[in-house]
């Protein structure tokens, strides 16, 4: 069973067709050698990761693919990593949009999605993407998008992505009180959009911005959701910093404004952890991060904690930073032990920074214990 609280296999044969296109991707222009400890992490991160799903083979998912994707459908996951045939039945579930109505009972077309066996399909993955987009049930469109990038690359997921914002009804377009749903999809469209080989970006956004223009030009004094998030990915320097997500912001200075602020208040139930904002704006952002990490709510993590989220998201990273993360991770936290394996398997890395922060700080006594 998907997110269960006990002992889990490690992933193995872990894969994605989300960056099948590799350096070719238009992201890999982006790549930051050295600030991943792991050249195809480094890649990665300049493709967006963590908003970019993986999927393993022989993962405690797959022991029973179908009870495993009704476990996640129905909790707001954090996860990256899904079993491989457990992924096949999450696109067809998410595609859905719920799994019961009203009363609990369980939705027939749910039902059904659950019971299709087999591989989803580049021309699958595009019809079921291009179905729930244009409706008003998009809470899962997020995932949708992410789990079929995984499964046949980005080329399929766009295409049907666009297409059905091109079928969008204006009800679910203008529609303020159904369509928030839209904005965190749209955003994670817009950084599939990096892993698309160039001249495909470039047709795609320009697809896209053609129905902004037809969208803008019907709207009058009329907003949306759907015209703000597509505008944070055409064209991000027009939102101020404390306007929303800037995910597409190739501008440190304001990523760092933006995470300062909110870095003010406990994080929401909307907010989580997140490298991506400390690869766009480096090390001011991440002192951010380790100063608010404990305050994460637990409601994020299915299994109620967010600390394995955080480990699995930094521990990646390479920086001082994160010895410092792990020391703390390492002292209280429900990813205590992944903490201390990581400062042992990174011993090298991390010694130098262990012995720094030996010398005095509150975190000397905690680096004094590591280095023991």
């Amino acid at each position: 069973m998907a997110d269960a609280k006990k002992a889990r296999t490690p992933p193995q044969g872990i894969s994605t067709a989300a960056t099948v296109h590799g350096r070719d991707a238009f992201g890999a222009r982006f790549v930051k050698k050295g600030f991943a400890f792991a050249d195809e992490h480094d890649l990665q991160f300049a493709l967006g990761w963590p908003f970019l799903y993986e999927l393993a083979e022989g993962h405690d998912d797959d022991a029973d693919p179908a009870a495993s994707a009704l476990a996640i459908c129905n909790v707001r996951t954090t996860r990256g990593i899904f079993g491989r045939e457990t992924a096949h039945k999450l696109a067809r579930g998410w595609a859905v949009g719920g799994t019961t109505d009203m009363h609990g009972k369980p939705l027939p077309e749910f039902v059904q999605a659950m019971a299709k066996n087999g591989p989803v399909t580049p021309d699958e993955a595009h019809d079921l993407v291009r179905k729930l987009i244009q409706t008003d049930s998009v809470h899962k469109l997020f995932n949708l998008l992410l789990v079929c990038e995984a499964l046949v690359g980005p080329d399929a997921t766009v295409n049907g992505a666009l297409e059905g914002l091109s079928e969008t009804p204006p009800e679910v377009v203008w529609g303020h009180s159904t369509n928030r749903d839209h904005e965190p999809a749209l955003s994670a469209l817009g950084l599939i959009l990096l892993r698309l080989r160039e001249a495909d970006r470039d047709r795609a956004l320009a697809r896209w911005r053609k129905l902004y223009e037809r969208w803008r030009s019907e709207a009058g004094e009329k907003d949306s959701p759907i015209l703000d998030a597509t505008l944070a990915v055409l064209s991000p320097e027009e939102l101020i910093a404390s306007e929303g997500p800037l995910f597409h912001l190739d501008d440190p200075d304001g990523v760092i404004a933006w995470r300062k602020e909110f870095g003010k208040n406990k994080p929401t139930d909307d907010d989580f952890p997140n490298p991506r904002f400390v690869f766009l704006g480096g090390e001011g952002v991440y002192r951010t991060e380790l100063a608010v990490w404990s305050k994460y709510k637990s409601s994020f993590h299915p299994a109620g904690d967010t600390h394995p989220v955080i480990f699995e998201r930094f521990s990646r990273v390479q920086s001082p930073l994160t010895v410092e993360l792990m020391l703390e991770l390492g002292d209280k936290s429900k990813a205590k032990k992944r903490a201390l394996a990581w400062l042992v398997e990174h011993a090298d890395y991390a010694r130098p920074e262990l012995e720094r922060l030996a010398k005095k700080g509150p975190l000397a006594a905690l680096a004094k214990a590591a280095l023991a």
